[in-house]
Formats: structure tokens, sequence, C-alpha cells
């Protein structure tokens, strides 16, 4: 009943018959008597029941079809080539704020011809980067991550669809970087440190990916929205809570969020105990 309910619903958006949030459809008998739901609801009531399943081809497929309200996932190629070849993320809230973008980051791939797919029910990015967490093939996590920083540094709409949803994106993004970074510190060449392992990573590796996704919404807001500034405010917040019920380490955490951390970047670290 799920899926006919969600199949109805995702053919009516793109039909193009019903807004994409506003569009419903009736469940149960009795016709128009029915309980009236739209496809926000449903996704949102199966997601804990899709974290029950492993991340596999088709799973990543149809949370992407859910996520952008029918259309596929981005193809492999464009989502690899955006990662790659986007530039490096903005160094300092100055230059966040003085720069205009039509793109959140990297090169613009409506320049190039390619329309980036619409984020239609921004969910559906919380349910992907939940279900990578117990993921363990490689390079389905990366292209997953791959697609989403497409979909979110390669479009303001999307991304603004994702902060004005009602749930934290920090609430997807935190968990999935500290078990990464976790994981990849623990493995043979772990340099011991978030920033000093940053600094060592590609564009495209997962550490690299996942905070790109983490950085990608400060930028966005540093530039375009009034009072962006708040998003690293409720960033801040949001760590040091996690930092003090032993989930991560903030001080860590915040020295390379608020130092513009990024790939590749091997600078002279400071931390905040030693001043600026």
């Amino acid at each position: 009943m799920t899926l006919q309910v969600v199949g109805s619903l995702l053919a009516e958006s793109a039909s193009g018959k019903g807004a994409a949030m506003g569009a419903t459809a009736v469940v149960g008998m009795g016709g128009d008597d029915g309980l009236r739901v739209t496809a926000g609801d449903v996704l949102v009531a199966v997601g804990d029941d899709v974290m029950m399943y492993p991340l596999t081809p088709d799973v990543r497929d149809a949370l992407f079809m859910l996520t952008l309200g029918g259309h596929a996932e981005p193809t492999a190629a464009a989502a690899a080539a955006f990662a790659s070849g986007a530039r490096r993320q903005a160094r300092s809230t100055e230059e966040l704020s003085t720069r205009r973008s039509s793109s959140v980051g990297g090169a613009d791939p409506r320049e190039a011809g390619t329309p980036v797919p619409a984020i239609v029910f921004p969910c559906g990015v919380g349910m992907l980067l939940r279900v990578l967490g117990g993921c363990e093939h490689d390079g389905l996590r990366r292209g997953v991550l791959m697609s989403l920083v497409y979909l979110l540094e390669g479009s303001s709409g999307n991304m603004q669809a994702v902060l004005q949803y009602r749930q934290d994106w920090r609430e997807w993004v935190v968990p999935l970087l500290t078990q990464v970074m976790r994981r990849v510190l623990a493995e043979p060449g772990g340099v011991g440190s978030w920033g000093g392992q940053l600094d060592r990573e590609e564009p495209t590796s997962e550490v690299a990916l996942v905070w790109r996704l983490m950085m990608a919404p400060h930028i966005f807001a540093m530039r375009h929205l009034s009072g962006g500034w708040r998003q690293v405010e409720r960033t801040v917040g949001f760590v040091l809570l996690q930092g003090e019920r032993g989930v991560l380490n903030s001080q860590e955490f915040l020295t390379l969020l608020l130092q513009g951390g990024a790939p590749g970047r091997r600078p002279e670290r400071r931390t905040l105990s030693q001043g600026a």
C-alpha cells in the first residue's frame, strides 16, 4: 500500500498536476472519505522502515527517485565531474559575505547546459545520509555522496529546500561525518586529527565529500541569505551539545569548521586554545 501511495504521488508531481509538497492521495476505502496524506508525510512515515535495509543499488535508485520527485539520480559522470572539478571552499566569512554566485560552489553545471535536478522532498536527502551509515560498499557510498554534493552545491534552489525543511539538516550530516572520520582515523595511515586528515584528502574522497556537505549550507547561507550567520551559530550550538554528550570532540570539530577547512589545504593549523 505504501509503495502504491508513493507511486501515485510521484506520478502526479511529475505530470505537473499538483504542487510538489502539496500533492495528495487518498488512503483507505470509500473513495474521497479516506485519509488524505501528502508525499512528504509518506516519506517521513516510511523513513525508519527504510533504515532497516542495507543500501543497495536498487535502494539507492528508489531513494533518489523519491527525493527528486520521480526523476532518476544524476548520472555518475556528471556528479563525479562536478565533485572533482569544484572550486575549493571559501576560506573566511569575509570572503563568503562578499562573493556572489548563482551556485553554492564549484563550476555551475547550468553553464555547461546540464540542468541540476530539483530536490522535491528534502527528507529524502536525510534518508540517504542515514542509510549510508550502515553501507559497507566504498564505491556505493562515494557515488551517493558525489550525487548529493552535485545536487546541493550545484543548485541554490536545492540548498534552500534543505535549509527550509522542518528537520535540521545537521541531524543528518554530523552523525555521518563523525562516523566517517572515526573510521578513517582508526585505519592504518590515519593522522590522528580531523584537520590533519582533511588536509590529506582529495576532493572526491569520502571524508572530503561529507565535509563538503557540512560546509555547503554555511557557505550558501553566508553568501545569499539575510542573517545567514545564524546557520553557523546554530551549528556551533549543535556541535557543543553533541560534545557534552560525548558523541564527538566539539573543539576539534569547531576549529576545523571556523577555520574554513577544505580538502588538500595542508596549512599550519592552530587550535582554539592557541587563539587566532
